[in-house]
Order: C-alpha cells, then sequence, then structure tokens
C-alpha cells in the first residue's frame, strides 16, 4: 500500500511558528508523519515545508479527510498544497472531457446532416459509433477497473477514428458519391 501524501509550503513564518505548526498538524487524526526540521530543505528565506504523509492511500477517506483538516488548521496563512492526496486531476478530465463530447456530438451530427442521403442513416450510423466507443473501452469498463484517461479519451478517440470510414463506407454501398 502506498500512503497518501502533501507537500505543504506555509509562507511568511518564523522557524517557531514552523515547528508549532509542524505538531500541530502531526496530531491531527489520519495523519501519520510530517517531516519538518530547520534544515534549508524545510526552512529557508521565511517559507516552511511541511511533507505529510497519512494512514491511507490518496484516495482513501481518512486521507482526504486529514487533508481538509489540515487547510482548514493552516486557513489564514500563505498556502501552497500540492500532492497526490485529494487530487482532483481526474475529476476535472472528466468535466472538460464531457465538453468535449458534447461538441464532437454537434460535430457529428451537422456532418452527418449535410452527408446523409437520407435520415434513417443518422440514427443507424450514431447507434454504430455508441456501439464502438463501448466496445473500444474494453471489458474494464464493464468491471469498473478503467484508468480515468481511457475512460475520458476512449469515446471521442473512437469516434474521431470511425466517423470518415462510416460515412465513407456508407454511401459506397448505398450508390453515394464515392461508389464507383
Amino acid at each position: 500500500m502506498t500512503f497518501g501524501t502533501s507537500r505543504i509550503m506555509v509562507d511568511n513564518i518564523s522557524l517557531a511558528k514552523g515547528e508549532e505548526l509542524s505538531e500541530q498538524i502531526r496530531s491531527i487524526d489520519g495523519v501519520k508523519s510530517v517531516e519538518f526540521d530547520g534544515t534549508e530543505e524545510h526552512f529557508k528565506h521565511g517559507a516552511a515545508l511541511f511533507s505529510v504523509t497519512y494512514e491511507g492511500t490518496a484516495t482513501d477517506e481518512v486521507s482526504i479527510i486529514a487533508l481538509s483538516e489540515v487547510e482548514k488548521l493552516l486557513d489564514g496563512y500563505d498556502v501552497y498544497v500540492t500532492g497526490d492526496t485529494g487530487d482532483s486531476a481526474s475529476a476535472g478530465l472528466a468535466a472538460e472531457m464531457q465538453v468535449v463530447m458534447v461538441i464532437a456530438v454537434v460535430i457529428i451530427l451537422l456532418v452527418l446532416l449535410f452527408t446523409s442521403h437520407t435520415y434513417m442513416e443518422i440514427p443507424v450510423l450514431l447507434a454504430t459509433f455508441g456501439m464502438a466507443a463501448l466496445m473500444n473501452k474494453g471489458t474494464n469498463f464493464i468491471f469498473g477497473e478503467i484508468s480515468f484517461v481511457s475512460d475520458s479519451v476512449a469515446v471521442v478517440l473512437q469516434l474521431a477514428l470511425a466517423i470518415d470510414y462510416a460515412i465513407i463506407l456508407c454511401h459506397r454501398y448505398t450508390g453515394g458519391a464515392y461508389s464507383s
């Protein structure tokens, strides 16, 4: 098991205040250890760097709650927090990919409206794209064990790779502009 960690920089404080904050952070439930001393690695020019290790992994509730408590303790200070605990990269990526997905669907619908010979081609092609996107995610999607990057880009990637081939293939066999 890899414990969740955070590196917390508190600026504009004295070394004594840094040692006091270190002890207060260490006393918070869910905090396994705090690395802080008077060396230049942890204190320089009025800035203290605390390396905090939590009792759970980066995604465990105990670690996230402990990080929240540390942030409450440091409210009012000039603070910068980084690390894997409480990282919302997956949530941010998921939100951005939803916007990309909406834009992609609108563009695909417009392309299909302007390139289809009949309106019945559109739902057939959309159903084909949807099934291809689900198949592209693989069995890990079904079992809930898919990385957030794969989950986010699989559908858009599948649509980008499949739409032009589907339109060309559909028109090839329906006597469209691409038939010989």
